[in-house]
């Protein structure tokens, strides 16, 4: 075979693949030429293949000595001829361990070039088969460009090229090395996770320049405040986290918690035109007591972050298993409720409220249940603020409506028609712009008068839409429902907004009927007489007492709702309690 073919050949096979190549092409050189009769001698075949192979090859004798090179062993060493380099070792042409810049691997060498720098060099043998002594081929490429980008590549899997700062993977090796020196020491480990506070916020209104330019900001001031005392890392996105280990790691990684909170109190400086206050959520977790794995003290430490900010923001907690558990089981209820069957699942009771003047009931509160195959019955009070938190609200609400104005029009239909239903409303039925819409279809599909029906929503929900809610509660009052405030003192002071607010009844909270006992009566007095000023119904809830029931009815509130005149029963149990009342003291229930 034509030795410019052979080389062509072997230009594309990898390289350990090609040095062999390159020592059977000289070999089968030396028996072409031979059956040409043009010799037997390896010398003269050797250096016209060497020199149409682009890689760096040397011809070493039995004693390493150098018999050839071809031109591209010359352009990366930095030689001009060959001649500087016959008779020369391949030692010679080497640094030594101590002159070498780092280490290399086994097939590995630094090449001394002319001018005496040093190039990193793979290396292949391969020992030449034939007659005459005995000689080897080596095969040579500078993995200089590769190893600088291998070092990019490390620092890009281990380092923050925004801050500078260690990533993830690189605080978890040195977490765990931490753990172990602990160990080994009796010391502790303490991992204090941050979180920025809203840095949406600034992306929103400064632009992406800025949050990058507060990620930088807060990394430098995070590392003068921390200094020596621990290493500090970039989780991710607006995650930060310091590794602290000594004999007290926990008092010093609290110690440092109340360090940055003062520290961020003071704005930040993005470029030369913006300044904001950036404020952090922090958590704690320690080792061995909270976990002895960085995964755990990770987990633990993000899941003590989150309570911080859960809190109120710009505060620190440490973690604590218990709330831990809670956390989990908030996180199990959640995807339970997005994926429960609402009809099998969820059910209503229904909660009688007694005219004080009539002892009849004038009205019946529908609550909801929920009985999930896992967690059992699961309490309205734990629940419900998942449920508006992960965005589910709307559909329950819906099918709350719904039931209840159901259950209405059958008793209806059984001739109690003088009692109207309450259904408690979440702000996210307020945001949905077809709400009104909906209630008045169901109206009409149930055939139900609109002032049987009262929607129930707390001063929070009613003011937090502002002048749109407002306007949709209006929309909904000139259908002819019936608006009640419930819970009235326990939310925004709003005695200011209650004349703005289009609602027709007003629903003392309980604490404030609890509190009779301890000299509060003034305050529900007042109430009572400043909602009858303003033309609207008066209900107390929770009264579960007579005494209560005896203060309210002498002070002129018109209804009650409580223990005292019935617990929340399902459809049929409620119905059986509506019959002619005895007294109006008592809590019997009735309607006309």
């Amino acid at each position: 075979m034509p030795l410019a073919s052979t080389a062509a050949l072997l230009l594309h096979r990898p390289f350990a693949a090609m040095a062999a190549g390159i020592a059977s092409a000289l070999t089968a050189a030396v028996f072409w030429r031979t059956r040409q009769g043009r010799g037997q001698r390896l010398d003269g075949a050797a250096p016209q293949a060497l020199k149409l192979i682009e890689e760096a090859v040397l011809l070493l004798d039995a004693q390493e000595r150098v018999l050839d090179a071809n031109p591209a062993f010359l352009r990366l060493g930095g030689w001009h001829e060959e001649a500087e380099l016959r008779l020369r070792t391949f030692t010679g042409l080497q640094a030594s361990a101590e002159e070498a810049p780092e280490p290399v691997g086994e097939d590995e060498i630094w090449l001394r070039r002319a001018d005496g720098r040093l190039v990193p060099c793979r290396v292949t043998r391969q020992a030449l088969a034939g007659p005459g002594p005995a000689r080897s081929l080596l095969c040579l490429r500078d993995v200089g460009e590769s190893r600088r980008a291998e070092r990019e590549l490390r620092y890009l899997a281990n380092y923050d090229t925004l801050t500078g700062l260690p990533l993830r993977a690189r605080l978890a090796e040195h977490l765990a090395h931490a753990l172990v020196e602990a160990r080994r020491e009796g010391r502790t480990v303490a991992l204090l996770a941050m979180d920025i506070d809203h840095l949406g916020h600034i992306n929103d209104w400064l632009g992406h320049r800025a949050g990058d330019q507060a990620l930088r900001a807060t990394a430098e001031r995070l590392a003068a405040i921390i200094g020596p005392r621990g290493v500090l890392a970039r989780l991710g996105g607006d995650e930060f986290a310091v590794v602290l280990h000594a004999s007290d790691a926990t008092r010093q990684a609290e110690q440092l918690a109340e360090d940055i909170l003062r520290a961020f109190a003071e704005p930040l400086l993005l470029g030369d035109d913006h300044s904001t206050i950036v404020s952090l959520s922090l958590g704690i977790a320690e080792a061995p007591s909270h976990g002895r794995l960085p995964s755990e003290l990770l987990a633990h430490a993000e899941s003590a972050t989150r309570r911080a900010k859960a809190a109120g923001r710009r505060t620190w907690r440490a973690y604590s298993a218990m709330l831990d558990r809670a956390s989990h089981r908030r996180a199990r209820i959640a995807n339970a409720l997005r994926a429960t069957e609402m009809d099998r699942c969820f059910h209503l009771v229904f909660q009688p409220r007694q005219s004080l003047r009539s002892g009849r009931t004038a009205a019946v509160e529908a609550l909801l249940r929920w009985h999930d195959d896992s967690f059992g019955n699961v309490s309205p009070e734990e629940f419900i603020p998942i449920a508006e938190q992960i965005g589910v609200m709307p559909e329950i609400g819906s099918w709350v409506l719904r039931q209840a104005c159901a259950t209405l029009a059958q008793w209806r239909e059984e001739g109690i028609t003088e009692l109207r239903m309450s259904v408690n409303v979440s702000a996210w039925q307020l945001r949905q712009p077809t709400f009104a819409l909906e209630v008045a279809d169901l109206l009409a599909a149930h055939d139900l008068p609109p002032g049987t029906l009262e929607l129930e929503l707390t001063e929070t929900a009613m003011l937090a839409e502002g002048e749109r809610g407002i306007a949709l509660l209006r929309e909904l009052r000139e259908l002819g429902v019936g608006i009640a405030i419930d819970d009235f003192g326990t939310g925004y002071s709003s005695l200011a907004y209650l004349r703005q607010l289009p609602v027709t009844t007003l629903k003392i909270g309980q604490p404030f009927v609890t509190d009779l006992a301890q000299g509060g009566g003034p305050i529900v007095a007042a109430i009572i007489a400043m909602g009858h000023a303003l033309g609207l119904l008066v209900v107390a809830e929770g009264v579960e007492y007579t005494r209560q029931r005896d203060f309210l009815q002498a002070h002129g509130c018109d209804e009650i709702q409580g223990y005292l005149v019935a617990p929340g029963r399902d459809a049929v149990a409620c119905r059986a309690l509506l019959h002619p009342p005895v007294d109006a003291r008592t809590p019997l229930l009735a309607v006309p």
